[in-house]
């Protein structure tokens, strides 16, 4: 390149830098910057508030769908298992065969948790700790079967080692199964609660309110230095753009306070209340475990009175303000005669623990299984109904609230059109004036 050329060039660049800054301190390239500061604010209005909104319809669909839905199933199949237990350790402690009712119950809840375990092995992730308890639930769940199986056949022959089986079958779902079927349940929970407060975010609406107030503050500026230079106290078209964002922002921060809010009430009343009956359904059937497993040893291992004993304190006393029954009982879903079945059952176990105490074996074990009137498997019966009838009330309340959190957010997208209308109104205002002022 000669130096001729170079000269030229530098020119050419020294002109058009004369020309840009002539035209960016007259007033009509004062107003197309202003134009362009406007444009940018709401542009920048839109990132924000387009980023904010799928946040929360991403957040409001995995509560409404995905999230909730496989931590019913968790809950499910540990419930399911829980009961499974129970009904297998009452089932053998007299000898000889076994009701058809109670067979045909211990294999409906196995059914029902292998349905619902494969819901959750689908949709829970693949973390290390996730597949952990999955590889633990698939290698210790037959190995339970068996030895109920086993339990099952001494039993009918009137072998006492029916009772051994039973017992380290049992201690097998209580030690390894139900822990790991619970570490798949906390899972799911705390990514149910991790979407609770993407959907409920403070800080979408402080981002959101921020750039809105820079935008009106800018189109405000705008107004007052175009009604400076022109004489005209009015722009329509600027003066329509700023009431299209503030409507906006206004729709956008309503519609961000009724989604938390009814995300808010599908968890207060909704996946709260269902944990807590849930989480009582699990010790109900822990304590009917802790007992029937007492019964079977006839006292030769204390360590099942003492579990039942803390089962206890954890369901709290009848009539109480204290322990999972009065948590449950506190929740607007909660089932009036959740506190009467649970005093019965109470008092059940209080007979049969009686009776065992002292060397009354046969007594507890006709009131265990049904051979006295109050016995023990109607009176846990009808707590885990009530209880049931709990979780399905708080998880009809959830569904409904959950979805309305969602349909809050929908119209959304429109309020993002409607900042490129703003923007629009703001650039036509400005080049009417910018036509008059030449």
């Amino acid at each position: 390149m000669t130096v001729g050329t170079v000269d030229s060039t530098s020119v050419l660049r020294e002109r058009a830098v004369t020309r840009v800054a002539r035209q960016v301190t007259t007033t009509p390239g004062r107003m197309r910057l202003a134009g362009a500061g406007v444009v940018a604010a709401l542009l920048v209005r839109a990132i924000v508030g387009g980023a904010a909104v799928r946040s929360r319809q991403r957040a409001s669909s995995e509560v409404s769908g995905h999230d909730e839905a496989l931590l019913v199933s968790a809950g499910t199949a540990y419930t399911s298992l829980a009961d499974a237990d129970a009904t297998a350790t009452n089932t053998f402690l007299e000898a000889g065969l076994e009701s058809p009712t109670q067979r045909a119950l211990y294999l409906a809840d196995l059914a029902a948790a292998a349905n619902a375990l494969s819901t959750v092995s689908t949709g829970v992730g693949s973390s290390t700790e996730v597949q952990k308890a999955l590889g633990v639930i698939d290698t210790e769940l037959p190995i339970y079967t068996g030895m109920v199986e086993s339990a099952r056949a001494n039993n009918r022959q009137g072998y006492p080692v029916g009772a051994a089986y039973l017992s380290e079958g049992s201690a097998i779902m209580q030690s390894q199964i139900l822990p790991a079927v619970g570490q798949l349940y906390q899972g799911q929970a705390e990514r149910l609660n991790q979407a609770y407060g993407s959907g409920r975010s403070a800080a979408d609406v402080v981002g959101v309110a921020v750039f809105v107030l820079l935008a009106l503050g800018l189109l405000v500026v705008a107004q007052r230095f175009v009604a400076h230079r022109t004489n005209r106290l009015l722009n329509p078209l600027m003066g329509a753009a700023t009431v299209v964002v503030l409507v906006l922002a206004a729709w956008t921060v309503v519609a961000f306070a009724v989604s938390a809010g009814s995300l808010g009430t599908a968890r207060s009343r909704g996946s709260d209340p269902v944990e807590v009956a849930s989480s009582a359904q699990i010790l109900v059937s822990r304590a009917q475990v802790d007992l029937n497993l007492a019964l079977a040893s006839r006292g030769s291992e204390p360590q099942h009175l003492a579990d039942l004993s803390a089962v206890q304190s954890a369901l709290g006393p009848a009539g109480g303000s204290t322990g999972l029954i009065a948590e449950a009982g506190r929740y607007p879903a909660s089932d009036v005669s959740t506190g009467t079945n649970y005093a019965a059952f109470l008092k059940v176990l209080g007979t049969v623990v009686s009776a065992a105490s002292s060397g009354q074996y046969t007594s507890a074990i006709a009131v265990a299984t049904g051979g006295s009137s109050g016995d023990e498997v109607p009176a846990a019966g009808d707590l885990q109904r009530s209880l049931d009838k709990e979780v399905q009330s708080a998880q009809a309340t959830f569904a409904a609230k959950a979805h309305s959190g969602a349909h809050d957010l929908s119209g959304l997208s429109l309020a993002l059109a409607g900042l490129v209308v703003a923007s629009a109104l703001a650039l036509l205002g400005l080049e009417r004036r910018i036509n008059e002022y030449r």
